[in-house]
């Protein structure tokens, strides 16, 4: 693991980035800014992914939540868990994630696009009847956006994992969803 930077350091950083004071003040910020070119890119991304993008919010925390959970991330999937509940998603949806087919709040919909997450987690291809469904049901400006979204928070959890930033003070590990087995 890279030790985190000082706040002082990372927030001179961040501030020549641009980056919102939010992303500057979490942990992991402090260890990704040792590169600077590449967490300026990364985190052009991923703000654009967050607040430019046609895809819904709701759908879009399913699945960071669903990677996280699959990836075992517990400083990703206790951090967005608190992003979904801004967004006001129900707990049910929050906590389904751990078992998509059990959740009685999901839509068909809700199911393609968290199996589609489970098809890119364990490989690189997406079944078929997943794909035909999500055709049927977003833009192509939104797939493009769900495939982005899929890839880039699945490289996120894997660097998160690798990394180990410890969580924020007051941020609850796994946010009451238990621990993956």
């Amino acid at each position: 693991m890279i030790p985190m930077m000082s706040k002082e350091a990372t927030l001179k950083i961040a501030k020549e980035l641009h980056l919102p004071e939010r992303l500057a003040n979490l942990n992991a910020t402090r260890i990704f800014l040792y590169s600077p070119a590449s967490a300026g890119g990364m985190f052009t991304f991923l703000i654009s992914m967050m607040t430019e993008n046609t895809l819904p919010a709701r759908t879009r925390e399913l699945i960071i939540l669903r990677l996280a959970w699959l990836g075992k991330s517990v400083y990703e999937f206790s951090h967005h868990a608190e992003v979904a509940r801004e967004l006001n998603i129900s707990e049910e949806d929050i906590m389904g994630v751990r078992d998509p087919a059990d959740c009685k709040s999901y839509s068909e919909i809700d199911r393609a696009v968290l199996a589609l997450s489970d098809d890119l987690a364990h490989g690189m291809h997406v079944a078929p009847n997943t794909w035909a469904l999500l055709q049927r049901s977003f833009s192509a400006a939104e797939l493009n956006e769900l495939l982005f979204t899929v890839g880039l928070w699945r490289m996120q959890a894997c660097w998160l994992n690798a990394m180990q930033p410890p969580l924020e003070e007051g941020v609850v590990p796994w946010a009451g969803a238990g621990q993956p087995t």
